[in-house]
């Protein structure tokens, strides 16, 4: 964060955030999981204010409409989900050092009294701990802990027990052509790069479809422009 712009302006850079930028704009187009309407109820309010529990409301007729309650919502729309494992327990202490690289990939814990855990990814530069933290070389230098090594996702596999996250045609594409794709291009904000389905993208970064603003994508330079919903269309680059 901070980047050539300055402290004002957020830029996220690394070699997994291409992959990860288009990760989140195809949950945003597709939808992904959504656990009866509870994930955005608990967006704007806090965990306590949005479990409900069975009740009748009325309905347009003048009758009354059951309602089941939020938790008995969320477990009818998880009942197809398999009971994920215990976490592991570490067989051995792993410490890092804040500037030093993570060995693993995996939940850390700042060794400070009442710390808070942090995702890590191997190679990269343990955190420096505290507020603010996203100003350049703001909070402490600290030592942190492996507390669980995340193994899941090598090689592409789904661990089984997430399987059953996105129903067959609703399966994410395969980023990981995007992981360490360079994000600098010269486009300006000014300039219109409007490109058809099927043509080669001239950079990478988010493109939209011209005539639905809720279809974006996140493209590699050189790759052909994919269709939209099954249709080809025309699809203009608003940046990385």
């Amino acid at each position: 964060m901070g980047g050539p712009k300055g402290a004002g302006e957020y830029t996220f850079y690394g070699k997994y955030v291409p992959a990860m930028k288009a990760a989140l704009l195809w949950a945003s187009e597709h939808g992904a999981f959504n656990a009866g309407g509870l994930q955005p109820a608990m967006a704007e309010l806090s965990a306590p204010s949005v479990w409900t529990e069975p009740h009748s409301v009325p309905d347009p007729n003048g009758g009354k409409m059951h309602m089941p309650g939020s938790h008995v919502a969320l477990m009818e729309a998880t009942a197809h989900l398999k009971e994920l494992p215990q976490v592991p327990v570490p067989t051995q202490d792993v410490f890092v050092q804040t500037g030093e690289p993570c060995p693993v990939f995996g939940i850390y814990e700042p060794q400070v009294r009442d710390g808070v855990m942090a995702y890590m990814c191997q190679g990269q530069e343990a955190y420096r701990y505290g507020t603010p933290c996203l100003q350049p070389r703001a909070g402490s230098a600290v030592t942190w802990k492996l507390i669980w090594e995340d193994t899941r996702y090598r090689d592409g596999v789904i661990p089984e027990e997430e399987k059953d996250y996105f129903p067959e045609d609703n399966t994410p594409p395969d980023f990981s052509r995007l992981v360490g794709v360079e994000l600098a291009n010269d486009w300006r904000s000014d300039q219109l790069v409007k490109q058809r389905s099927g043509e080669p993208a001239r950079y990478t970064g988010t493109w939209a479809a011209q005539d639905d603003l809720r279809g974006r994508i996140f493209w590699r330079q050189g790759d052909g422009l994919p269709l939209h919903h099954g249709i080809p269309v025309d699809w203009v680059y608003s940046g990385v």
